[in-house]
């Protein structure tokens, strides 16, 4: 009875873990990097290239943030995207003012009905001319991939949401079954050596 308790517990462990480590999610961009070179009253059309190289589908959520974030307009903030299938989203840039400006957008990566996401940014910087001397269109091609989180606090805000929640209760949860192990395994041990006295007696 003892060892089949002990056996429920550990499988129980074993399956939170297995469960954690199927639901991380890899997230993957081109375009990593852009340097948009154009003239105050352009509209720049671009787009980062999605990919999804996970086997489960994704669901993806894209935001702006940065010196630029109302001048950039996304065509689509969220859709998804199925196994192994790759999407170019769309984005454009009304330039307004001269100068050198960056901002980011922020690419989720979240499974379909899972809390475990991660994300990638892609950086865009414009830069503005107001004589009509500057070229538009310039971009380094840069690939970007990561698996299970975000690399600018930007992404983190916007994405990771209640996955801390998520992953404290699963701690929690662990860290009760484990001592209900402890206990279980203290109890069989105790059991062990009374039954060890009695015989001794005997």
């Amino acid at each position: 009875m003892e060892k089949s308790r002990a056996n429920i517990i550990f499988s129980v462990i074993l399956l939170i873990l297995i469960i954690n480590s199927v639901y991380a999610i890899t997230a993957s961009i081109g375009n990593a990097r852009m340097i948009l070179r154009a003239e105050v009253g352009d509209v720049i059309e671009r787009s980062i290239l999605v990919k999804n190289v996970n086997s489960v589908p994704v669901n993806i959520t894209l935001t702006v943030t940065g010196d630029l974030e109302k001048e950039i307009k996304l065509a689509e903030t969220s859709f998804i995207l199925e196994a192994g299938k790759e999407k170019n989203a769309q984005f454009s840039v009304d330039v307004t003012k001269k100068g050198t400006f960056e901002s980011k957008i922020n690419v989720g990566f979240m499974p379909i009905g899972g809390k475990n996401g991660a994300g990638l940014s892609s950086t865009i910087i414009i830069i503005a001319s107001g004589e009509g001397e500057m070229q538009d269109g310039e971009n380094d091609g840069n690939t970007m991939g990561i698996t299970g989180g975000a690399i600018s606090l930007d992404s983190i805000k916007n994405i990771v949401g209640d996955n801390t929640k998520l992953l404290l209760f699963n701690l929690a949860v662990t860290i009760a079954l484990l001592i209900a192990l402890i206990i279980i395994l203290k109890k069989i041990k105790k059991r062990r050596q009374n039954k060890s006295r009695n015989r001794g007696r005997k």
